[in-house]
């Protein structure tokens, strides 16, 4: 997805995902995404499907979804950071070498 591509170039990352708020409001569809995020969203407890893009829950506790429920970003400096924040993400963090993350919400036409 070029939106992702273009998050990679514009930040320097290694790893970008693009999700939107579901039709029904409880989740987050991924749209866009790098190869390593779908194991930390699988950890993360997000749900695949054939028929339409993974899903994770506005509910859950993740970064994500916290930056949508608050309309606030949400940085993590350091790995440790991640893992006493978001204890579930711990596996994928390693097995994929992240040190930090940012979660930025972003508004479309609204």
């Amino acid at each position: 997805v070029d939106v992702v591509d273009k998050a990679l170039r514009q930040f320097g990352a290694t790893a970008a995902l693009s999700v939107r708020l579901a039709a029904d409001g409880g989740a987050l569809e991924v749209v866009g995404a790098t190869e390593a995020w779908g194991d930390l969203l699988a950890d993360a407890g997000a749900s695949a499907y054939a028929d339409r893009p993974a899903a994770l829950p506005l509910d859950l506790r993740h970064p994500l979804a916290e930056a949508v429920r608050t309309g606030l970003p949400v940085y993590c400096a350091s790995r440790a950071a991640i893992e006493a924040e978001y204890p579930t993400l711990a596996p994928g963090l390693a097995r994929h070498n992240v040190q930090a993350l940012a979660a930025v919400p972003a508004r479309h036409l609204g």
